[in-house]
């Protein structure tokens, strides 16, 4: 049921695939909501109420200047290597690996403005996220070589890629990483 200001779900097992072209979304027992497609394909979905604020003139302290009253995030689990969309990179997606039984590679589009991408590893399996060509990786002074990589298999690392323009920036890292072996 649903009026102007709100949306009222009932939590319980995931519904059958819908038909063709259609979407269904619904809350689970684990108190997140899903959507999932003709496909079969369910994604959980975060919402968010606060504003996000993007870097104000390159300045990756001082994020002002946006608000979204409501900004969903995709949690998208990849269980074998693949290269990250346009769309996916454009912000909304948290990359994890949960599920996966061995190592798994994303590799990043060439840096463009506004890309960024949030990366949670939740399997003791290597996450591994590589830049594409002379793109590099920087965490503080530490900088990667061109079309380096990063990985970790430490259950619950987690950080943020932001593209500055010159570099993917490693941000808000908690957990461990390695670089460019």
């Amino acid at each position: 049921m649903a009026d102007a200001s709100n949306m009222i779900m009932a939590e319980g097992d995931a519904p059958a695939t819908p038909s063709a072209s259609t979407l269904v979304v619904y809350a689970k027992t684990d108190n997140i909501i899903y959507r999932k497609t003709s496909a079969g394909t369910e994604t959980a979905l975060l919402m968010t109420s606060s504003a996000l604020g993007t870097p104000a003139s390159g300045d990756l302290q001082n994020c002002t200047g946006y608000s979204a009253s409501a900004q969903y995030i995709d949690l998208t689990a990849w269980t074998s290597d693949d290269t990250l969309s346009a769309t996916e990179m454009a912000g909304n997606v948290v990359a994890t690996n949960t599920g996966a039984g061995g190592a798994v590679n994303l590799t990043l589009q060439a840096g463009t403005t506004g890309y960024a991408v949030r990366v949670i590893v939740t399997v003791a399996q290597y996450l591994r996220i590589t830049a594409d060509g002379t793109d590099k990786f920087r965490y503080g002074t530490t900088e990667g070589a061109a079309g380096g990589y990063i990985r970790s298999n430490v259950i619950g690392t987690s950080f943020l890629l932001v593209w500055t323009g010159s570099n993917w920036n490693i941000m808000d890292l908690v957990g461990t990483l390695n670089y460019d072996e």
